[in-house]
């Protein structure tokens, strides 16, 4: 099972990124083969957030077209999608406990545990770093 981070989608619905051309075939692409893939609410939701920062995007988004957005990503891509589950918490724990796990990452090992926790396997992101050691391949679609 694969999966994509909130900063391909970003890149993939932005067509002011230098990114887009490359994210949108890469998610047009993987809509070819819907039950490949599963996305977290927890991505979408960050995927809402950043799309609607006008601090982070030069035109950002109003609540009704950020949710037109999200919806299209979870009820049209066909894609398969989980979320956080407290059964989950233990697998949280464990990360969080590491003696040197920093705290930047905790938002990053809840969406670790939650994918891992739904068969995922690979996960396609910009932010490489911040998922290795996780348990899953990642890699980065756009270099």
């Amino acid at each position: 099972m694969n999966s994509i981070d909130a900063n391909i989608l970003v890149y993939a619905f932005n067509e002011e990124a230098e990114e887009h051309p490359i994210a949108k075939s890469f998610i047009e692409q993987a809509m070819d083969h819907p039950n490949e893939w599963i996305v977290s609410d927890q991505t979408l939701l960050e995927f809402y957030s950043v799309i609607r920062n006008p601090v982070i995007m030069k035109h950002p988004l109003g609540a009704r077209e950020a949710c037109s957005k999200l919806q299209f990503v979870r009820s049209q891509t066909g894609f398969l999608h989980c979320s956080y589950e407290s059964t989950l918490w233990p697998s949280v724990m464990q990360i969080l406990s590491k003696a040197k796990f920093p705290y930047r990452r905790t938002f990053d090992a809840v969406l670790a545990a939650t994918l891992i926790g739904n068969g995922v396997e690979v996960l396609y992101t910009r932010n490489t770093k911040d998922f290795h050691g996780f348990g899953f391949k990642v890699i980065n679609p756009i270099d």
